[in-house]
């Protein structure tokens, strides 16, 4: 029987993790936005279908835990393009610990299967923009029964 483990999502700081795209800046008139481009800010955030909460809960059930030997606190930063439609596309791992693990390529199966989400706004446009994800986890070994 898997081991009941516990799944702490800090998702205060979920974008913007020093992106390397350009970044929009607000006081630029709306004729001068490149509206094509993969924003680090915008006016509106994009959102997961039915808002962070669910969004948690659904890392939660989908996210596949692996065996340990002893209670590990694992952390995996992950970041994605949400595009003007919605889709997830581009999915990196920025940082995994403990690396072997597995748990970047789980965090990328598990997101990537995610629905489409509520793109970003911009000056009232749909827009593509990055998104940070940091998730940390702590896994408890299996009890044996």
């Amino acid at each position: 029987m898997r081991s009941v483990f516990s799944l702490i999502m800090f998702l205060s700081c979920v974008f913007s993790f020093g992106q390397d795209a350009p970044v929009v800046v607000d006081k630029k008139p709306v004729d001068e936005v490149q509206y094509e481009q993969i924003f680090t800010t915008v006016q509106v955030q994009a959102q997961p279908p039915g808002g962070m909460n669910a969004f948690r809960q659904y890392i939660g059930t989908s996210f596949k835990i692996p065996d340990v030997n002893q209670t590990t606190m694992a952390n995996v930063v992950a970041r994605f393009v949400v595009g003007d439609d919605g889709a997830i596309r581009d999915i990196q791992i920025l940082k995994e610990t403990p690396a072997n693990l597995g748990l970047g390529k789980e965090a990328i199966r598990v997101i990537s299967a995610s629905e489409k989400w509520t793109p970003g706004m911009y000056n009232g446009r749909t827009v593509t923009q990055y998104y940070t994800l940091p998730i940390r986890i702590e896994i408890t070994p299996a009890t044996k029964k």
